[in-house]
C-alpha cells in the first residue's frame, strides 16, 4: 500500500506556517502493516502545528515547549492506565490542558494492551489522550503489558524517546529544569527467558555511565529521579511480584546478571518511581532491605525514596496490604502524582486521589449558543476540580459543531434531526417579533410554543436507547441541567442519578420560585411584566397576574412532559415537577451584587460569573488596531444572537448608524449577524465604525479604551461587563432582558432605554449615550460593582465546587429543602385559608354593613324623598 510522505507545518500562528518533512516507520503486527510518522522538531515558544497524511487529512494543534533555561517544572507521574476503567484519564487530560503540569511520565502498562485487536486498542488509547499529549511531552517506558510476544514491537514503533546511542527506546535520560530524569526498562529482566539478556547488559552499561555523569553535575542539575515499571519494594498482600526471582535479580542481581539498586545507592538517586502493583505507597528512604525512619529521614536522605504509583486506571484495584503494615504511607486508591521541584533544596509531591473525584453528567440541549457556552463553563469548572465530566450536548439547532462551548471537556453530541425544524421555527418567530410589545396572551402563547417544541425534541431524544444504555452504565454521581425545560431531570431520574442540581441560567423566574414553593416577590421584581424603579399599583398588579398565570401554565405543560416519560418508562414514573422540587441545590447563574435583592432559601446558591474571566483572551492585531481608533475611546454595540439584526426593520440599524455619525471622536464596534448585508453596506461610508458578525466580546470589555457597552442585557454579557467594570446602556428585547436591564438601572451602573426608541425616538438613544459619556457616576459605580464581585469572601468557582462536592459526599442535603415544596398551588399560597376568610368577611361584615348603610339611607330625609317620589 502506498504511504504518502508525511508533512508537518508549524509556526507561531496558523497564518505563518512552514513545513518540515518526517520519516515513516513501517512494521507488521498481527498480519497488518502499520505505519507511524516521526518528526524531529525543536522549538522554544508557543507554536501551532498542522499534521497531515493520506488518512486523516489536516488538523491544527497547539503546544508549548519547555524553556531551555527552565528553573522549575511540574510533572505528572503515574503507572498502569488503561482504556477501560481509565479512572484518572479525564482528570489527567483536564489538568494538563489547564496547565497544572508541564509534561507527563507514564511508567508502563499503557492502554492494557497497546497491541490488542491488532493494535486498534492502542490507537483508541492514543486518540483518547490526544487532547493533552498533543500539547505537552508524553514520556513513557514499557511495562509487562507492553509485551506483545514480538519483543515490544508496538511500543518501539509508537514512541520516540530521547536518544541514548542505542536503537532501543526503552531506556533513556533527559535533563528538564533542575531534575535529571532516567527511564529504565524492568521488562528486560521480566522477559529474559523469552528475549535473552543482551538488553539487560546494554542498559546497565549505559546506566552506570549516565548516573555517574549526572551525580557529578549536581551543581547544575541537583535532582536525580528514576522511573521503572516494576518496584524494588512493596507491602501489598498480593506482593509476590516484589519477591519473584526476576525482581530479586532486578534489584540485587544474580548469576552474572547485574542488579540496579547498588547503582542507585552509589550515585545518590533521590527518588525512584514504580508502578505494576495497583496501589500507592510512599516509602522511607530504603537501601538493600533497610529503611531509615525519622523526622529528618527526608532531609538529605541516605538512600533513595521509592514511590509506588500503580493505579491511575488499571483493570483491578483495591489491593490489600500486608497484615503486618510497613512503616510508610500506603493506600489502594486510583491516583496520579504531580511532582514540583521548588528549588535545588526542596521538592514537593502532590498525590491526586481519584477516589474523591466524581463522575458527573452535564445535560446541555442546544437552545442557543450562549446557553451552550454557559453549560460548557459548568463542565469545565467541574473538570478543572478533578472530576470526570461528560458534557452531553443535544443538537436542537444544528449549532453544536460550530460552538466552542468547553475548553477542557470533550463533548458528547447527540443529533435530533426529525423535530429540529419545529424548534428553529419557534425561535425564528421570537426574532421576527422582537420589536413588538408583549402582552399576557403573547407571553402565554410563546411559552406554549417553546415548551411544546422542546418536549417534542425531548421525546425524540428518549428514542435513543443506545445513548441511554451507554450513559446508564457510567453510574454517574451527579447531574446538572438548566431550567428552560426540565426534560433533563426526568432523564437523570431514569438513569438512576440521585444527586441532581438545577442551573437557573437566568435570574430566578417566578416558575423557579414555584418549584420551591417559595413566594416570588412580585411587588419588587419585574418577573413577567415591566415595572419602573418605583412600581405603581397597576404595574405590580400586572406583574402578579402575569407571573401567577404563567406558573399555572407551566404546571399544565409539565404534565405533558410527565406523560412522555411515563409512555417510555412506565406509568409509575414520578412526575417531572416532583423530581425538580427535590433537587439538592439550585445554582443561580447570577451574581447577587448585580441582581435584584430578593428573599432566598438555603439551597439557592449564586454562581454568577463562573468561568467568565477565563474567557478573556488577547486580541488579534486586527482588533487591537480597532481599539486604538477614536480620539476619546471606543463604544461597543451588540444585541446578542437571538435578536438577529437581519430580521429587524432596516430602519433600526440605519437609525443607530445615524447616531454613530454624531460621535466622531469615538470609534464604534457593532455586531450585526452574518445575513445583515444592509447594515454592513450602509456602514462603509462612515469612518468611525466597524461592523462585523463576530467580535471578541470578553477581550473588548476588558480593554482600557472601552467607554460603554450598548447591549440587549443578556445575562452572559451582563456578567462579563460587571466583572470588567464597564457601564451599560441597555436595550432589552425579550425573555430575561427586561428584568436584567431594570436591575442594572436599580444598581446605578447603567441607563435603560426602550427598544422602540431605536425606530421612533433615536434622539433618546443619543441622549443616553451623551449622558453616559459625560456623567462619571455610571463608570464609578461599574468599578464598584467589579470590585465588590472580585473581593467577595468566596468566589463563584469555590462556592460552586465546594457545594457540589459537599452535596455528593453526604448523599444529598434534604435538610435544606423547603418544607412547602410538595404543597399544591392552593395550599402553597394559602388560598384555602384566604378565600373562606374572605367569604366570611363578606357575609358577616360587608353585607350587614351595606344593609345598615341602606337602612340609614332609607330613614334619612333623602330616603323619604325618594320613597315619596316613587309613591307619586
Amino acid at each position: 500500500m502506498f504511504v504518502a510522505d508525511p508533512v508537518l507545518a508549524y509556526g507561531t500562528s496558523t497564518a505563518s506556517m512552514q513545513n518540515i518533512n518526517g520519516t515513516t516507520n513501517t512494521w507488521k503486527f498481527g498480519g497488518i502493516i502499520r505505519h507511524s510518522h516521526v518528526f524531529i522538531l525543536f522549538l522554544l515558544l508557543c507554536y501551532s502545528f498542522s499534521y497531515s497524511d493520506y488518512q486523516i487529512g489536516s488538523r491544527v494543534f497547539t503546544f508549548r515547549t519547555l524553556s531551555a533555561n527552565l528553573k522549575s517544572c511540574k510533572v505528572c507521574v503515574f503507572g498502569d492506565l488503561g482504556v477501560y476503567n481509565g479512572r484518572s484519564t479525564q482528570s489527567i487530560i483536564n489538568s494538563g490542558i489547564a496547565g497544572k503540569f508541564d509534561f507527563i511520565v507514564h511508567i508502563g502498562d499503557l492502554a492494557y494492551d497497546l497491541h490488542s485487536n491488532n493494535g486498534k486498542l492502542g490507537d483508541q488509547y492514543m486518540n483518547t489522550l490526544e487532547p493533552v499529549i498533543s500539547r505537552i511531552p508524553y514520556m513513557v517506558i514499557a511495562g509487562n503489558h507492553e509485551n506483545d510476544n514480538a519483543n515490544f514491537t508496538n511500543f518501539k514503533n509508537r514512541f520516540v524517546m530521547p536518544p541514548t546511542g542505542s536503537d532501543d527506546n526503552q531506556f533513556y535520560s533527559i535533563d528538564i529544569g533542575p531534575v535529571h530524569w532516567v527511564g529504565l526498562s524492568t521488562e528486560y529482566y521480566g522477559f529474559e527467558e523469552q528475549y535473552g539478556n543482551t538488553s539487560i547488559f546494554t542498559q546497565y552499561n549505559w546506566l552506570t555511565k549516565d548516573l555517574e555523569a549526572a551525580n557529578k553535575n549536581r551543581d547544575n542539575v541537583p535532582w536525580i529521579t528514576l522511573y521503572q515499571h516494576r518496584p524494588f519494594y512493596c507491602s501489598v498482600e498480593e506482593g509476590a511480584d516484589c519477591t519473584l526471582y526476576e525482581n530479586v535479580v532486578l534489584r540485587h542481581g544474580a548469576l552474572g546478571i547485574p542488579g540496579l539498586e547498588q547503582e542507585y545507592i552509589k550515585n545518590s538517586v533521590d527518588i525512584g518511581f514504580a508502578g505494576h502493583m495497583h496501589a500507592y505507597e510512599r516509602m522511607w528512604p530504603v537501601a538493600d532491605l533497610k529503611y531509615y525512619k525519622g523526622e529528618e529521614a527526608y532531609h538529605n536522605p541516605v538512600a533513595p525514596v521509592y514511590i509506588l504509583t500503580g493505579s491511575a486506571g488499571c483493570h483491578s484495584s483495591g489491593m490489600k496490604f500486608s497484615p503486618i503494615p510497613m512503616p510508610w504511607i500506603n493506600g489502594h486508591f486510583y491516583h496520579f502524582i504531580i511532582m514540583f521541584p521548588l528549588s535545588i533544596l526542596f521538592l514537593l509531591l502532590s498525590t491526586v486521589d481519584l477516589n474523591s473525584a466524581y463522575k458527573i453528567l452535564v445535560f446541555s440541549p442546544a437552545t442557543s449558543k450562549s446557553h451552550l457556552i454557559s453549560n460548557g463553563r459548568i463542565a469545565d469548572e467541574l473538570a478543572r476540580a478533578g472530576h470526570n465530566v461528560t458534557l452531553l450536548e443535544i443538537d436542537f439547532l444544528g449549532i453544536v459543531d460550530t460552538t466552542k462551548s468547553a475548553k477542557l471537556v470533550e463533548k458528547t453530541i447527540v443529533r435530533t434531526p426529525k423535530r429540529m425544524q419545529q424548534f428553529k421555527d419557534v425561535l425564528n418567530g421570537f426574532s421576527e417579533v422582537v420589536m413588538e410589545d408583549v402582552g399576557l396572551m403573547d407571553l402565554l402563547n410563546g411559552n406554549i410554543l417553546y415548551q411544546d417544541a422542546h418536549n417534542a425534541l425531548c421525546e425524540e431524544f428518549l428514542e435513543r436507547d443506545d445513548i441511554f444504555n451507554e450513559l446508564k452504565a457510567e453510574n454517574y454521581d451527579g447531574f446538572f441541567s438548566e431550567q428552560l425545560n426540565i426534560c433533563g431531570f426526568g432523564y437523570a431520574k431514569a438513569l438512576g442519578i440521585e444527586r441532581r442540581f438545577l442551573i437557573s441560567s437566568c435570574p430566578q423566574f417566578s416558575h423557579v420560585y414555584d418549584y420551591t414553593s417559595h413566594p416570588a416577590p412580585y411587588a419588587s421584581v419585574p418577573f413577567s411584566s415591566d415595572m419602573s424603579p418605583e412600581p405603581t399599583y397597576f404595574e405590580r398588579a400586572k406583574n402578579l397576574l402575569n407571573g401567577f398565570t404563567c406558573n399555572i401554565l407551566f404546571r399544565y405543560l409539565h404534565t405533558q412532559l410527565t406523560s412522555i416519560f411515563r409512555n417510555k418508562f412506565g406509568q409509575d414514573f414520578p412526575s417531572i415537577p416532583e423530581i425538580v422540587r427535590n433537587v439538592d441545590i439550585i445554582f443561580l447563574a447570577t451574581d447577587e451584587i448585580i441582581d435584584f435583592s430578593a428573599p432566598t432559601l438555603p439551597n439557592l446558591v449564586n454562581i454568577g460569573g463562573l468561568g467568565v474571566d477565563d474567557d478573556t483572551t488577547e486580541m488579534s492585531p486586527f482588533f487591537e488596531a480597532e481599539m486604538k481608533k477614536g480620539e476619546k475611546g471606543v463604544i461597543f454595540f451588540s444585541l446578542g444572537t437571538i435578536a438577529n439584526t437581519s430580521t429587524f426593520d432596516k430602519k433600526v440599524m440605519e437609525s443607530f448608524l445615524g447616531i454613530v455619525k454624531k460621535f466622531p471622536d469615538y470609534h464604534f464596534l457593532i455586531r450585526a449577524d452574518k445575513y445583515d448585508k444592509n447594515t454592513k453596506e450602509r456602514a462603509k461610508g462612515i469612518s468611525n465604525v466597524l461592523v462585523s458578525d463576530w467580535l471578541p466580546q470578553p477581550a473588548i470589555l476588558h480593554h482600557p479604551r472601552l467607554r460603554t457597552f450598548i447591549t440587549h442585557a443578556g445575562y452572559n454579557g451582563l456578567v462579563e461587563a460587571a466583572r470588567a467594570g464597564v457601564p451599560l446602556i441597555t436595550i432589552p428585547f425579550m425573555f430575561d432582558q427586561n428584568l436584567n436591564s431594570r436591575a442594572v438601572e436599580k444598581k446605578g451602573w447603567g441607563i435603560r432605554t426602550d427598544k422602540k426608541q431605536l425606530l421612533n425616538d433615536p434622539d433618546s438613544i443619543e441622549a443616553a449615550i451623551r449622558e453616559m459619556l459625560t456623567n462619571p457616576s455610571y463608570t464609578k459605580q461599574a468599578h464598584r460593582i467589579r470590585d465588590l464581585i472580585k473581593s467577595k469572601p468566596m468566589g463563584a468557582r469555590e462556592r460552586f465546587i465546594k457545594t457540589t462536592e459537599w452535596v455528593i459526599k453526604n448523599g444529598g442535603v434534604h435538610e435544606l429543602l423547603t418544607e412547602g415544596r410538595d404543597l399544591s398551588l392552593i395550599t402553597s399560597y394559602n388560598l384555602d385559608i384566604f378565600v373562606p376568610l374572605l367569604l366570611v368577611f363578606l357575609f358577616l361584615i360587608v353585607i350587614p354593613f351595606l344593609k345598615l348603610v341602606g337602612g340609614f339611607y332609607y330613614f334619612s330625609c333623602f330616603g323619604h324623598i325618594v320613597s315619596k317620589h316613587k309613591k307619586d
